[in-house]
């Protein structure tokens, strides 16, 4: 047991051995080795320990805390539930078996015996730190993030450089919505462990939803460098480049993540929108239905499926197909009443299009933009101007082949006509240029060698983001 403390793992085996050969039935010798040979990562060789005690002494408590913490490492969860509760049944108030019990009825999803259990063992020991943070997990699984956020604040105020309850903390910050509180406290649980993979990945999620791509990416970044073969952070990497405009980097991103978890369906929607702004929509297509065939009910993915195939391909009559199974799962999807009213309004049904427009209202959509497709259909009055989120939504849906179609179909030559009237007058390389709707950049490539410093603003993010790839502008905005 000395040589056991002392880490000499070796030695402290030999010695128990030995005293087994002197001493066949000794079961305390039993469980110590048990414990000396799973800590050299002999599991398999510290269970038969253990079970071989317990056929000699089938009382010996400890071992059956000891096989059960064993063969949850496992992952054999109803096995070590099941030695738990033999260690329960001859110890009732032993918190430390009833602690990992509960925590095993948590990986099983049992979340009610969970959060019974864990409130067991607080109310035997209400200081019990670990305790407090497991009941907030199992809280959480039960979505009661309110809940679930005292618990975890309770632990703290006992421990308050719990990592882990830190942890938990900023996720129930960000189920509750409260996405700068969120960053606040993962970036305490980051002063104390900055080498915390999962949660420099979570942060990114929270600056995504702060749209705060640059930041995310870099917090993705500094997750890979501790952990490379993180799928759930190549996902968030491929989301910030996908944010940035930064389209084809995402793809490889989301493939660099199926490779390690090739049933990964939110990797393969997620790469099937950056293929769709790439402009490979037969691609884009393959890779929603590889997200199908994992998740039949992922109602997102049907979603993109039809915005392809209405908005990219002109194929109506799939794409209501696609919107209608999207609206099975998930009645209340505003996104797919507002795609299967465009849909219907290609395939000329204009009274189910306004039906379905004015259902999209009802979810929620924004009241301008309804009211702007409706006038277009002739059933409302016809607004001043186009709404912002309607003509944001055209031009990012027009990134990817915006320059050819509008310089190589239309012949859009104004670009260079602007640049030839202005440089009879500027001098070159000395102007502040300010590109206003500066679009993919088109004209700021023009204007750049007259340029000391070169702004583009658009309303479109993905516009901006095919601008950012030029690699020409001082600012995008």
């Amino acid at each position: 047991n000395v040589l056991a403390t002392e880490r000499r793992l070796d030695q402290a085996a030999a010695c128990f051995k030995q005293a087994l050969t002197f001493r066949p039935g000794f079961v305390e010798a039993y469980n110590s080795l048990a414990i000396v040979l799973s800590d050299q990562g002999k599991t398999v060789d510290a269970i038969a320990c253990l079970e071989r005690a317990l056929v000699l002494e089938p009382n010996f408590v400890e071992a059956y805390y000891n096989l059960g913490k064993l063969l949850a490492k496992e992952n054999r969860l109803d096995e070590a539930a099941a030695r738990y509760e033999q260690a329960l049944a001859l110890k009732p108030g032993y918190l430390e078996a009833q602690y990992n019990l509960s925590n095993v009825r948590l990986r099983q999803a049992r979340l009610v015996d969970a959060v019974m259990g864990f409130q067991r063992v607080l109310l035997l020991k209400p200081a019990y730190v670990e305790a407090h943070n497991g009941l907030g997990a199992a809280l959480s699984l039960q979505g009661k993030a309110t809940e679930a956020k005292v618990c975890y604040e309770k632990a703290l105020a006992l421990k308050p450089d719990f990592v882990d309850a830190l942890f938990n903390l900023g996720n129930a910050f960000r189920d509750l919505g409260l996405l700068t509180e969120a960053i606040a406290t993962f970036d305490k649980a980051l002063a104390i462990d900055p080498k915390h993979p999962e949660a420099l990945n979570n942060r990114s999620g929270v600056l995504l939803d702060l749209k705060r791509p640059a930041e995310a990416l870099t917090s993705c970044d500094r997750a890979l460098a501790i952990k490379p073969d993180y799928p759930e952070t190549l996902y968030s990497r491929g989301n910030a480049l996908q944010d940035l405009g930064r389209h084809a980097e995402a793809v490889a991103s989301y493939e660099q993540a199926l490779a390690l978890k090739p049933d990964y369906a939110e990797a393969f929607n997620n790469r099937g929108l950056a293929l769709q702004v790439l402009g490979r929509h037969a691609e884009a297509l393959a890779s929603l239905h590889r997200a199908l065939e994992i998740k039949p009910d992922f109602a997102e993915a049907w979603l993109v499926c039809g915005s392809i195939l209405s908005q990219d391909l002109d194929r109506h009559v799939e794409a209501l197909a696609a919107y209608d199974k999207a609206l099975t799962i998930k009645p209340d999807l505003t996104d797919a009443w507002l795609g299967r009213g465009k849909a219907l309004e290609g395939l000329g049904r204009i009274q189910d299009a306004v039906v379905a427009y004015r259902e999209a209202l009802a979810g929620g959509c924004d009241p301008e933009v309804i009211q702007f497709l409706l006038a277009a259909l002739g059933v409302e009055t016809v607004p001043a101007a186009a709404p912002k989120e309607f003509v944001a939504n055209l031009f990012d849906q027009y990134a990817s082949h915006f320059d050819e179609h509008l310089v190589d179909k239309l012949k859009y030559r104004t670009p260079d006509a602007l640049l030839d009237a202005i440089t009879r007058y500027a001098p070159s390389g000395n102007l502040d240029v300010l590109d206003l709707g500066c679009g993919t950049g088109l004209v700021g490539s023009r204007f750049r060698s007259l340029a000391r410093t070169l702004t583009g603003v658009d309303i479109s993010s993905k516009m901006l983001g095919v601008a950012r790839q030029r690699q020409i502008y001082d600012n995008l905005v």
